[in-house]
């Protein structure tokens, strides 16, 4: 093979691995999860930030979660005025939804973790191995897009089957991937009157 055509692939491979997933993203999270034996959903709003790799920083009206690549924090406010907060603080990301914007860096291409299936017109079909269930904890994603183009930028939807049972859809809104984090911004600053708690 000639050196231009291995430049063109190495291109062409290079471009299909990064366009699909950005370095960093902000978007409005809607999680609505399911719980094995119930009937009804819980319905929780907040505002998701990813830096890759793996550095998080999600917030909404119950709880912060911050995570880097060496420690995460998980905050919970104080329920009554005069109470104390508390932060679970781990030396490990505990985080499986940062885990897994990680590796969908590969696109819908399959790789030793999911193995990738057409499901209808614009939906994708995320079958975990065996190896990437006892990683991610997960069986099973569907990528839901709002347009045939199937960049992450229209990605509006992602439904998570847990190892568990447990079932979760993510609805992604406002997506922005201009945006540029400094990393002291994945790191949480624990408010005065807050227990600390190590895991």
């Amino acid at each position: 093979m000639s050196l231009s055509k291995i430049i063109i692939l190495i291109l062409v491979s290079s471009l299909g691995y990064s366009s699909f997933l950005p370095d960093s993203f902000k978007v409005q999270l809607t999680e609505k999860a399911m719980k094995i034996g119930r009937k009804k959903s819980k319905q929780v709003v907040g505002n998701f930030n990813y830096k890759y790799p793996g550095q998080v920083r999600y917030e909404n009206e119950q709880m912060t979660f911050v995570s880097n690549k060496t420690n995460s924090w998980r905050y919970v406010p104080p329920f009554m005025p005069g109470e104390k907060g508390e932060v679970y603080v781990s030396k490990r990301n505990r985080n499986v939804i940062a885990k897994l914007f990680d590796v969908l860096r590969n696109g819908l291409k399959s790789n030793g973790v999911y193995k990738v299936k057409k499901h209808g017109d614009q939906n994708y079909f995320l079958d975990f191995t065996a190896k990437g269930v006892k990683d991610y904890n997960i069986k099973s994603v569907i990528l839901a897009f709002n347009s045939s183009k199937l960049q992450f930028a229209d990605l509006s939807k992602m439904s998570l089957t847990y190892a568990d049972g447990k079932l979760v859809d993510l609805f992604l809104n406002s997506m922005n991937s201009s945006v540029n984090f400094d990393d002291s911004f994945f790191v949480f600053k624990t408010p005065a009157n807050t227990k600390t708690i190590n895991q």
